[in-house]
């Protein structure tokens, strides 16, 4: 590259040099400038030359590490100003995955997948509103999931759209009577009747049709844990997809069920 000044301690270098040095384009290190993120070193306001030193080399490479990232521009830009940090990119980054494992479990619910396979599924930490208590009847806990939700409407209480509910069991084995349950509402606010669950990881399956065929899916889930050597720990989870109120056949329910690993 052609030296075009000496008066700094780097030597500077017309926008088109500096670009083929870098792997840009001279149109992105001029949008770059537009935004804000990154500026050349002089500008000479009467030619409207720019020039860049070698100094910056090490900025203009971490925004295209950060850019690699899949970091937006303003991502990175508030990330080099000291008010963006990596592990708040982390947790959007599990939260996508999170939401891409979930939209392919409803390509499964749509295509009408009868066959039971397992998966493993992250869930980033999130704040919830619990609800313990003793139903006599499984289906009783979908109409606490409706009380809970008039509750938080009354209460100004911010929940997660969609809505998440999940029903913890606390019994040592199925039975759809008399059942030990603990509800988990996802919300957005912390206060008095929430607490945090950190990141967990589970391994799930999903069942397609009514509730009393689930022993079905979870001998499949237990079996499969078994041959993969892989350890569940705590007490069973289910989440109901489809269920009273959306389908008006129990043939047609769906529910994800959910076992934690370490």
């Amino acid at each position: 590259m052609k030296i075009l000044e000496k008066k700094y301690i780097h030597p500077l270098y017309k926008i088109k040099e500096f670009a083929e040095f870098v792997g840009l384009t001279v149109d992105t290190l001029l949008f770059y400038e537009k935004i804000g993120l990154f500026l050349p070193h002089e500008k000479n306001e009467e030619t409207g030359y720019r020039y860049y030193s070698i100094s910056q080399l090490g900025t203009i490479s971490q925004i295209i590490q950060l850019k690699n990232l899949q970091l937006s521009l303003e991502e990175i830009k508030q990330f080099l100003q000291g008010n963006f940090t990596m592990n708040q990119k982390l947790k959007m980054v599990q939260e996508k995955i999170f939401n891409l494992q979930s939209l392919v479990q409803i390509f499964k619910i749509f295509n009408k997948e009868m066959s039971y396979s397992a998966y493993i599924k992250e869930i980033p930490e999130h704040i919830v509103y619990t609800y313990k208590t003793k139903v006599a009847k499984s289906i009783d806990i979908l109409f606490i999931y409706e009380k809970i939700l008039n509750e938080f409407i009354q209460k100004k209480v911010k929940i997660k759209q969609p809505y998440n509910f999940y029903t913890k069991y606390y019994d040592d084995k199925i039975k759809f009577e008399d059942n030990n349950v603990e509800i988990f509402a996802e919300v957005l606010n912390a206060n008095v009747n929430t607490k945090i669950i950190p990141k967990q990881k589970y391994i799930c399956t999903l069942h397609n049709g009514d509730y009393h065929d689930l022993p079905k899916a979870y001998k499949f889930l237990n079996e499969y844990c078994k041959k993969a050597n892989i350890e569940t720990i705590d007490y069973p989870i289910e989440q109901y997809i489809e269920s009273y109120g959306s389908k008006d056949s129990a043939n047609d329910f769906v529910t994800e069920i959910m076992l934690q690993i370490k």
